[in-house]
């Protein structure tokens, strides 16, 4: 079995050099080369291969984070890191072109980097709205009217889908498995965010900052969901880079690790250490909101990296973070998975059953995306805060921003409304209303000096009078105890 295996792969990459050399020579001039060859000095006709090669290169090969990748016939594939078959594809292209061995031989490493750097001329430029499916090419950039293209026409791509696209197919099994597991407003959120795998982020004219918390014990359907979510956008176009590792003090360190996820469509994260994000929030926040991160990879200089993936988090328990502020809470969408499936009722085939629908449930996405645009990119389709993060922020003591959130108060005028003007209220009677507020929730209470901190850490000015301190407040209501 493992000289059939071999063979096999040996086959392949004969195969491959054929095909490269081949096309490799389809862009020689001939006549250009024989006078090439003709050359006494070596140097002289070095420099004419070296011509010669990187022009070809630059019409055969397309470049992309330093790697040389061909075309296959269906999508664009890159030469092993070591260049082997390339190197092989170059030299048979020269032998075939009756260039001498001894040069070829002597040649092989510059006539390497000409190649390298035709392809870079020629840089491949890959959008998650161009996917490769098994019935062909597809340009979701309008999504109201995908445009289907040939393989042949060598769309930018670098994998196909197991799958055929039909628009016309329904998922109603991966329908009716949602809705036992989550409330169907959760279904929605979750329809909308995966649908933003359909698009290019560096493109879209609304700036997407939120990440998708997939929060739940074992046995809910969490692991379900990805396993279907890594099928749909197929497993290479999702990276697994762990928060820690991308926001590490490291700096050279870190770059090497974002630049490990850049153009992945989802960046999946398991469980996440509280140091995290309260030691790295600046980072943490950049990270979700797509903004561009220098990166560099193994062996190159760093660079600037636009095409950020979208962040999801996989965990069983949110972790602790009493540093949070507005910013950081309001790039979390949670999604509860409360259920827990009988172990009799489990169905173990059931992810097998599903991929059946892979097509059904692609359409499903799309759908998501076209609600999400058609309504100004909203990812939660109500304004109520979900009672995940509700929770999330009572268990890590913002019970000061809740009651300023529920009842409306703001530190400061809306935009463009300068000539708004504050309400005066009394710290001791507003403290007064928010121990009502925390004794009719639930909640354990602060003392009036942490009230007084965590006010100043909203952003609240204060003024101390000769009747005490005296809060500033703006609100669209009256508030029935300001002062006059």
């Amino acid at each position: 079995m493992a000289k059939k295996l071999s063979n096999s792969a040996s086959d392949r990459n004969y195969g491959i050099v054929a095909a490269v050399s081949a096309e490799l020579l389809s862009h020689v001039n001939k006549s250009e080369m024989t006078r090439i060859r003709q050359e006494s000095r070596y140097d002289d006709r070095l420099y004419g291969y070296r011509d010669v090669v990187t022009r070809a290169s630059s019409a055969c090969f397309r470049g992309l984070h330093g790697m040389v990748y061909y075309f296959d016939g269906r999508c664009w594939v890159s030469f092993d890191k070591d260049f082997v078959l390339l190197k092989a594809s170059i030299n048979s292209a020269l032998v075939s072109l009756n260039v001498p061995k001894g040069d070829v031989v002597k040649s092989e490493l510059r006539l390497l980097q000409a190649a390298r750097d035709g392809a870079s001329m020629s840089p491949l430029e890959q959008s998650p709205c161009v996917i490769g499916f098994y019935n062909g090419v597809w340009d979701f950039s309008d999504i109201s009217n995908p445009v289907r293209h040939d393989f042949s026409e060598r769309m930018p791509i670098t994998s196909v889908l197991s799958y055929p696209y039909l628009p016309g197919e329904k998922c109603p099994l991966w329908c009716s498995f949602l809705s036992k597991i989550l409330k169907p407003r959760d279904i929605e959120v979750l329809q909308r965010y995966l649908g933003l795998g359909c698009c290019d982020r560096r493109y879209m004219s609304h700036k997407i900052e939120e990440t998708l918390w997939l929060v739940g014990g074992g046995g809910n359907g969490k692991s379900t969901v990805f396993e279907m979510v890594k099928a749909v956008y197929g497993a290479e176009n999702i990276s697994y880079m762990p928060l820690g590792h991308l926001v590490t003090p490291n700096v050279d360190l870190r770059m090497r690790n974002i630049g490990r996820i850049v153009g992945k469509v989802f960046n999946y994260c398991s469980e996440i250490q509280a140091d995290d994000i309260t030691k790295s929030s600046d980072t943490f926040k950049s990270l979700c909101s797509g903004e561009p991160q220098e990166v560099r990879r193994i062996g190159k200089d760093s660079e600037t990296a636009f095409d950020i993936p979208f962040f999801v988090f996989n965990m069983n328990r949110m972790p602790a973070n009493r540093a949070m502020d507005a910013a950081f809470v309001r790039r979390l969408i949670v999604i509860s998975f409360s259920t827990r499936v009988r172990r009799e009722c489990i169905d173990r085939e059931l992810v097998t059953k599903m991929m059946s629908e892979l097509p059904g449930i692609r359409n499903w996405v799309v759908e998501g995306l076209r609600k999400l645009a058609a309504d100004g990119y909203v990812l939660v389709p109500d304004a109520r805060v979900s009672e995940s993060i509700r929770e999330y922020e009572i268990e890590n003591g913002q019970s000061v921003k809740l009651f300023c959130d529920d009842n409306g108060y703001r530190q400061g005028v809306y935009s463009g409304m300068w000539d708004e003007k504050p309400k005066y209220v009394s710290s001791g009677v507003l403290y007064t209303k928010y121990q009502s507020f925390a004794e009719l929730n639930g909640i354990e209470p602060v003392t009036i000096n942490s009230f007084g901190r965590e006010m100043r850490k909203l952003g609240f000015r204060s003024r101390r009078k000769s009747g005490g301190v005296i809060y500033d407040i703006y609100s669209d209501e009256d508030i029935p105890f300001a002062i006059k």
